[in-house]
């Protein structure tokens, strides 16, 4: 297997704040990457809210209760404009938190909270049926013109009747065993799954995390260029998808870039909302937000070298909510 490279020929013409680059040479790059963009651009702007930063995460959906508390969310997200939501509540009747076997213990709400089932070949698309209460969560956020996208870590230990061997290698970070995005019988396996769930489901795309290269058997290139592979393919099938990119994609680069469809990590940074008044003390989340959304799209757009539709401008966070025990969930 081989890999393409580009030749760029441009005139030199200023300097571009450095010595080192200028205006034609910085172009010559952005136009590059913006060739290879999967599917175009959003020509307006996408209107996404991640569901924990309402602290999803502490509403058992299994309860009448919960899903009560899980339509008002959704409600006032639509009157806000919003239409997609990465959507991670918990399921006490489906997932169980303790169950999980990644390091940060969310993989109980993953992919609707059916993460661990998936996981283990419990549930599978097309055959089993999807849980009640986020079925009907589904229905309700399409009434409101919403989609749900689907919360998912790649690299856990996913199991296939015993194929799976060819991808499994032994890492304390997925309670011994992730999968290798280096296998190409796991990159054709999780595309296909990918798929699936996302047309049985109707969701409106999916929220990367947790994408770590855990295996050291293979070159960080040779995941990197794997999990590139898996997202084309991915947008090639369903263009609609959006895309949430998070574990640090912000460091990834433009061409890790090509494949958005979304936006990656919006605030460059922590992401949790006691960052706020360590950065920028302010009552005002106006001042906050373009305090926030600024100086990261300079680095985008001066230091990553990103096009204008890499940029993803500022996604709010709301301040946390403690248990009833006074501490963090």
């Amino acid at each position: 297997m081989s890999e393409g490279f580009l030749i760029g020929f441009y005139q030199l013409s200023p300097y571009w704040h450095t010595n080192d680059i200028n205006y034609a040479e910085r172009q010559a790059y952005v136009n590059a990457t913006l060739f290879f963009f999967t599917v175009p651009q959003h020509n307006q702007s996408l209107k996404h809210v991640v569901g924990w930063d309402n602290n999803d995460y502490q509403i058992d959906i299994s309860t009448e209760r919960g899903v009560e508390e899980y339509t008002r969310l959704i409600n006032r997200w639509a009157q806000l404009d919003i239409t997609s939501i990465t959507f991670a509540p918990s399921n006490s009747n489906v997932s169980r938190r303790d169950q999980g076997t990644d390091d940060w213990g969310w993989e109980s709400v993953l992919w609707m909270s059916l993460g661990e089932k998936i996981r283990l070949k419990q549930w599978k698309p097309y055959h089993d049926s999807i849980p009640p209460t986020v079925q009907y969560l589904l229905d309700y956020a399409a009434t409101k013109q919403v989609k749900l996208v689907s919360y998912v870590y790649p690299p856990l230990g996913y199991r296939l009747n015993g194929q799976d061997q060819a991808w499994l290698i032994e890492n304390p970070h997925c309670r011994n065993l992730c999968a290798s995005l280096a296998s190409v019988e796991f990159q054709h396996y999780f595309l296909q799954l990918l798929i699936d769930f996302a047309q049985v489901t109707d969701i409106g795309g999916y929220a990367w995390d947790y994408n770590y290269f855990f295996d050291t058997n293979h070159t960080i290139y040779s995941k990197w260029r794997s999990w590139q592979w898996i997202l084309i393919q991915l947008l090639l099938a369903l263009p609609h998808l959006i895309m949430d990119h998070r574990y640090g994609s912000q460091y990834d680069g433009p061409w890790s870039w090509i494949t958005l469809n979304g936006y990656t990590s919006a605030l460059l940074a922590d992401e949790n909302p006691e960052t706020y008044p360590i950065r920028y003390p302010s009552l005002h989340t106006d001042k906050i937000a373009a305090n926030f959304m600024l100086p990261g799209n300079r680095e985008l757009r001066l230091e990553h070298f990103a096009s204008m539709d890499s940029i993803p401008g500022f996604i709010g966070h709301q301040s946390e909510r403690f248990s009833v025990y006074g501490g963090l969930p």
